[in-house]
């Protein structure tokens, strides 16, 4: 054998193992893929469709499955400066947004309404209902032609991204003559479960964190991502139920829980303080809701689906939704001449399904805080119409389709 022989075949070998390794992985790749199709056949699964559509509350939609596959086609997002994330324009069935990424409100204003701006995230966007039956729709249709409602809500928002909207609309010329927050999941989840960090939009810290850590191998990383092994892993951490890292997690947070919660409500208090500051300055009227959730444990869960919800819950996030619902109550009950409602308990009465997951609502959830809110506007005094969960969502719709 001469010398050159020897380095060539050595050559060729690596390169036939490597070939062989290649093959593979590609065939490992399909035969996942394969596999996973297989179960979605079986199972009646479709990636398309928003795994929601089987709770009970979902039957309140109108078509459930084209919703929820609309939802899908729906989601996507783009940059936004100083709010970092705004929904793309769609046009669709049942959801419906515009070039500025603001959710469709139907109405017929008269040319001297009121303006009515509503900030809030995905539950006040409307997650779960049609353009007709998120919060600031109902509330538009329940207050009438004298007032012109828009929905600022977005996905994910903190009530800081929420008061950059309403400074961007200032800025731009734009004067309402009421402005409500609908807020507490947004803040509380990020200020005191993850990533623990009073006043702090969640999201983004970690996707720039993943980014940097990842950057010297992205294109492994993408290729990653986008293979039938990602999908694989993914699944078996949800087969094996909470991950070892999930569970650090919360053995990381748990100890801060409390002074998380506390410090995420005095925050939001600095919050209306400076919408305040605003309205004094640009003369509009503000309101500010905080709102339920099925994690705080003020109403037990409805049905099997609504215990499914608690159930599979991280302990720490249970936790800190209890202990963030305590200090709003504390700081936020009792202050409606100021125009602060605490809404924690508002879905106590509702005997009926009425949660998505632990804190998004369908369409009789929505009646019952565009009812209370619509009350608060108008100045209906507690003694004509209890404001809080003493309405049933049944009077709540009615009394929103008789306006």
């Amino acid at each position: 054998m001469s010398r050159f022989e020897r380095p060539a075949r050595a050559v060729g070998f690596w390169v036939q193992q490597i070939g062989a390794f290649v093959v593979l992985l590609l065939l490992g790749h399909y035969l996942i893929g394969g596999a996973i199709g297989l179960k979605r056949l079986a199972f009646r699964e479709d990636p398309a469709i928003d795994a929601r559509v089987h709770a009970p509350v979902s039957d309140e939609l109108e078509n459930k499955t084209a919703y929820w596959r609309e939802f899908v086609r729906a989601w996507g997002g783009e940059f936004e400066p100083y709010t970092h994330w705004r929904r793309k324009a769609f046009a669709g069935d049942y959801i419906n947004i515009d070039e500025a990424g603001v959710r469709f409100t139907p109405k017929q204003p008269s040319p001297d309404a009121k303006k009515v701006f509503v900030f809030g995230g995905s539950t006040t966007w409307g997650t779960g209902v049609a353009d007709a039956d998120t919060i600031p729709a109902m509330l538009q249709k329940r207050l009438g032609r004298g007032y012109d409602v828009t929905n600022y809500g977005e996905s994910s928002y903190v009530a800081a991204q929420e008061l950059n909207v309403l400074l961007e609309r200032l800025a731009r010329g734009e004067r309402p003559d009421v402005v409500i927050f609908y807020d507490g999941v947004n803040d509380g989840y990020a200020g005191v479960y993850s990533p623990a960090i009073p006043r702090d939009p969640g999201s983004i810290r970690v996707e720039f964190d993943q980014m940097r850590a990842s950057l010297k191998w992205s294109g492994v990383r993408t290729l990653y991502e986008k293979s039938n092994y990602a999908r694989l892993v993914k699944a078996a951490q949800c087969g094996l139920g909470r991950s070892a890292s999930s569970k650090a997690w919360d053995a990381a947070v748990s100890p801060k829980i409390r002074a998380n919660a506390a410090e995420t409500v005095i925050l939001y208090e600095a919050h209306i303080r400076q919408v305040e500051a605003l309205a004094a300055e640009y003369g509009f009227k503000t309101y500010f809701f905080w709102q339920p959730n099925l994690l705080a444990g003020a109403r037990a869960p409805f049905d099997d689906y609504e215990e499914k919800i608690v159930g599979e819950s991280s302990p720490a996030l249970i936790e800190s939704q209890k202990a963030v619902y305590d200090a709003a109550k504390s700081r936020f009950l009792g202050r409606e001449a100021e125009g602060v409602y605490f809404l924690g308990d508002a879905f106590d009465a509702v005997d009926a399904p009425l949660y998505y997951d632990w804190h998004h609502v369908g369409a009789r959830g929505n009646a019952v805080i565009a009812e209370i809110m619509g009350r608060a506007l108008t100045n209906q005094s507690e003694a004509d119409a209890p404001l809080l969960s003493s309405i049933s969502p049944a009077s709540a719709k009615a009394s929103i389709d008789a306006h």
